[in-house]
């Protein structure tokens, strides 16, 4: 479908690779220090270019349903800037 294909085109379109309605976020993005855990990746509920690809057959990636056991921590780097890591669980 030509329709479908064009919305899932434009899916993660904006700036960074956000959804340009809802500005949510690709799995992509897990371990941004805005997304350090899976529970905000994806579409916002609410979001009408996820509806459109749902209503055409797609299945946009809705928040809540990416998984993932990784958890990030933020952290200084030497240089002085806030990046991520992967979180260490002490056993």
């Amino acid at each position: 479908m030509i329709a479908l294909a064009y919305l899932q085109k434009n899916e993660w379109s904006k700036g960074n690779g956000q959804c340009p309605e809802c500005s949510g976020v690709p799995a992509s993005w897990h371990g941004h220090p805005l997304h350090k855990t899976s529970e905000t990746i994806g579409h916002e509920s609410e979001c009408p270019l996820a509806s459109a690809i749902k209503e055409l057959g797609g299945a946009p990636l809705m928040m809540g349903e990416y998984k993932s056991d990784k958890k990030y921590e933020s952290y200084v780097t030497n240089g002085g800037f806030l990046s991520t890591r992967l979180q260490v669980t002490e056993s």
